[in-house]
């Protein structure tokens, strides 16, 4: 069997800001710039596909609150390709943070502003 000191080292490698969740296997695509930051987050465990300035990237990692956390860092820079659950959940996501700036966004800017 595995070490104890192998499966923590994956377990914490997989799960984002050490929240728990189910494992699932994450399909992104990320920006050419941000691969380091994937790697050194992911570990070498990565599945890439270079696909021109940005690559497809497939990783195992926990779905829970801190995948959102971190993907929602990353901004444009990082689109989720699969499962579609983990997509929907971030788009929901998205949406509250939208709903927070509704005022804002939908107002015309005043000069002076």
């Amino acid at each position: 069997g595995e070490s104890a000191d192998i499966k923590i080292e994956e377990y914490m490698r997989s799960s984002l800001y050490h929240y728990g969740g189910k494992k699932i296997k994450l399909t992104m695509q990320v920006a050419d710039y941000i691969v380091d930051d994937v790697v050194d987050y992911f570990g070498t465990e990565l599945n890439f596909k270079n696909a021109g300035d940005k690559y497809q990237v497939t990783v195992n990692v926990m779905d829970g609150e801190g995948l959102y956390y971190w993907l929602l860092q990353y901004g444009r820079n990082i689109k989720i390709i699969s499962p579609a659950s983990v997509r929907e959940r971030f788009l929901e996501k998205v949406r509250e943070i939208l709903e927070l700036y509704k005022e804002e966004i939908e107002s015309p800017k005043c000069e002076g502003s």
